[in-house]
């Protein structure tokens, strides 16, 4: 089974923003790494105990293709968010941080 788009959108809670050639651009770029840095069962004198299996090449491919995504994301956030919802969200966390000040719990007495 071949690392696919959706299992990465899966693995990122479906992000807003993210293009589906941006995260097939990564597959392959990261299935090519992986695959030349793995060993390989014949080859090193590597055991068939010790070469790692697909599964393994699998998790390090969704592995490394979520923290490049997850680079573009950050990176692109601006872009994604629209500036008057950055505000309001801005806005009611200092609300909330200025409400939980003024309302201070007197301490617990024993």
């Amino acid at each position: 089974m071949a690392v696919t788009t959706a299992q990465i959108r899966d693995l990122l809670n479906r992000p807003r923003g993210l293009n589906e050639g941006t995260i097939n651009e990564y597959i392959t770029i990261r299935t090519a790494e992986v695959n030349k840095k793995t060993r390989q069962a014949d080859l090193f004198g590597v055991t068939d105990t010790y070469a790692p299996d697909t599964t393994v090449k699998e998790s390090a491919i969704k592995f490394l293709v979520c923290v490049d995504c997850l680079r573009v994301l950050i990176d692109t956030i601006p872009a994604v968010v629209p500036e008057r919802s950055r505000v309001f969200q801005i806005f009611d966390t200092t609300n909330n941080y200025n409400h939980s000040k003024r309302k201070q719990i007197p301490p617990l007495r024993s």
